[in-house]
């Protein structure tokens, strides 16, 4: 759903919302002081903004979401799988100091402690534990959904926490949608050999050697056979590339765009 805060726009879910643990958002592109191509909200620190403006915007996207930057936990994606526990002392000292390279996740039971992955088309996966209070933010591209990103911070939090996906609220938020999603033979191939439901997601597209697939419904699928119930995953639905003026997209707009972030943070007492 949508919620303006202090004239900044962020999505969130019914789902965690209702739980009362956590302190959630995917930012869009409105509310923040970028200019030209990459306005308003751009928090990506690589797009061409001064750091005086990014910091503005995540101080802004912070408030809304309720989170605080100094404690915000982010690092150099690299459409993988690993995921990286994080713990006390956190691992950075303020939003731009963060030196973690080749997570695409991140999980944790630190109350405060805020997961940050970004994003310009790829899937955003939240993942609470509700009766263990501990949490997981992930980064899923379509080579992270191949490689099974969401199960594995699923199997993560279960060794490092206890955690049993049937107490598990997921929220897969807005990214490249179905209607859009064109992929080449050599990426339905990969989803065919890991996956043998995959072929339930994808179509033929009118372009010869080209089908649409549908990432949303791979990574619902993946996370009911890890054991989460389907009636607590909620998707957005949303798609990056059909509303340009809410999100960026890389597919759409190139390298002619800002970056948007997913943020989750158990609360603080």
């Amino acid at each position: 759903m949508k919620i303006e805060k202090n004239g900044v726009t962020i999505l969130q879910f019914q789902n965690l919302n209702q739980s009362g643990l956590v302190n959630h958002g995917f930012s869009t592109r409105l509310g923040g002081v970028s200019q030209g191509e990459r306005a308003t909200m751009n928090l990506g620190f690589t797009r061409g903004d001064s750091r005086d403006v990014v910091e503005e915007n995540f101080a802004r996207f912070a408030g809304a979401v309720g989170v605080k930057t100094e404690k915000i936990v982010f690092g150099k994606q690299v459409h993988g799988t690993e995921i990286l526990e994080v713990t006390e002392p956190l691992p950075m000292d303020g939003v731009l100091k963060s030196s973690l390279q080749g997570y695409d996740g991140f999980m944790t039971n630190v109350p405060g402690a805020a997961l940050l992955t970004y994003h310009a088309d790829c899937v955003p996966v939240f993942l609470l534990d509700t009766k263990q209070r501990a949490i997981a933010m992930v980064h899923s591209g379509w080579r992270g959904t191949v490689g099974g990103i969401g199960p594995k911070a699923l199997a993560q939090m279960a060794k490092a926490y206890g955690t049993n996906p049937a107490d598990v609220l997921v929220g897969i938020g807005p990214s490249i949608g179905f209607c859009h999603f064109q992929v080449g033979e050599e990426v339905v191939e990969a989803f065919a050999a890991a996956y043998p439901f995959a072929q339930d997601f994808w179509r033929k597209d009118d372009v010869p050697g080209k089908y649409h697939l549908d990432l949303w419904g791979i990574i619902r699928r993946q996370l009911q056979e890890a054991g989460v119930p389907e009636t607590q995953i909620e998707t957005s639905g949303l798609c990056t590339m059909c509303d340009t003026q809410l999100f960026y997209s890389h597919r759409k707009m190139g390298e002619a765009r800002g970056t948007m972030a997913a943020v989750l943070a158990l609360k603080e007492e």
